[in-house]
């Protein structure tokens, strides 16, 4: 732990850009995730904490992604689900693969979408014999009125795996985070 904050520390002092140093650091995550999918070793949870690296609030994620980046993505989080041995982290990839499928369908940002509770479907109305949905979301943004966007059945049927998936972890919780959908169990491990 105290290596990455010298790390750290070090590649700042030597006036690496920012991107710089938030590559290298993703590059160090994503190799213990590497080791920890393949169960060589168990990483402290705090390791992953201190390899991330916020150094603009306008770039901190992604909300917009073209058709080949989303394609990409998909890709990568069912390969990544399909392989992976672990069950919570396969539950993380399917979520992330989720979360994209949403997003590309959809005119809610990444960020609305895992911010959505569990009762944000809402029915608007009957239509040829099928209810139609739109999804309600409280964000800061907004203030006390809600975002509402219109959605497909594709994109409601979406949501209603999710909520099936994530039912059992929901269930387990005590906390505020029953209510959100795109929930899952972390690994905390602790070195003695």
């Amino acid at each position: 732990k105290e290596d990455i904050l010298s790390f750290k520390a070090k590649w700042v002092l030597e006036n690496l850009s920012d991107e710089t140093v938030a590559y290298k650091l993703s590059t160090v995550k994503f190799f213990l995730n590497f080791i920890e999918d393949r169960e060589y070793a168990t990483i402290d949870e705090l390791c992953y904490r201190l390899l991330s690296y916020h150094y603009s609030k306008n770039n901190s994620y992604k909300e917009t992604y073209t058709k080949k980046e989303i394609k990409r993505l998909l890709e990568a989080y069912k390969d990544s689900y399909q392989k992976c041995k672990d069950e919570n982290r396969q539950i993380l990839y399917i979520l992330y693969y989720y979360v994209i499928a949403i997003q590309s369908l959809s005119e809610m940002r990444v960020s609305t979408i895992l911010n959505l509770k569990t009762d944000c479907l809402v029915k608007t109305l009957e239509k040829n014999g099928q209810d139609e949905y739109k999804v309600v979301v409280y964000s800061k943004t907004s203030g006390r009125e809600p975002d509402e966007y219109n959605i497909t059945h594709y994109v409601k049927s979406l949501i209603d795996e999710v909520i099936a998936l994530t039912a059992d972890l929901r269930n387990e919780s005590n906390g505020i985070e029953s209510d959100y959908l795109f929930i899952y169990k972390r690994h905390i491990c602790h070195r003695s």
